[in-house]
């Protein structure tokens, strides 16, 4: 029997991983011939076990390959701090305030520097 009692939230949370906030300097390159190779600053907004968000400057296109090298710091200088080289593909690209851009990456490999 059916328990009628049950509601489904449309907006509850579907990703399988959680993601986790945070605030990470990053560097984008491009592993994708179709717009030219390019080196940016950007900023990680949040990563999972399979995914980042970013915030960038530029508009990326869903299916671009990128290197994404993430300094995992806080704030303090130092030679020691730990990086994360992920690579992976685009597959969402949004519009932001200030002509800045959100992209949504699927991780396909990574490691740590």
């Amino acid at each position: 029997m059916m328990n009628s009692n049950l509601v489904f939230d449309s907006n509850s949370e579907r990703r399988c991983k959680p993601r986790i906030p945070c605030s990470y300097p990053a560097i984008v390159q491009s592993r994708s011939t179709r717009n030219g190779k390019f080196i940016e600053n950007a900023t990680l907004v949040n990563l999972s076990a399979t995914g980042l968000y970013l915030q960038v400057s530029r508009s990326l296109q869903t299916g671009d390959k990128l290197l994404v090298t993430i300094s995992l710091t806080n704030g303090l200088p130092g030679s020691d701090i730990p990086k994360l080289a992920a690579e992976g593909i685009v597959v969402r690209t949004e519009p932001l305030l200030e002509g800045n851009f959100g992209v949504a990456i699927k991780i396909e490999r990574y490691r740590f520097l």
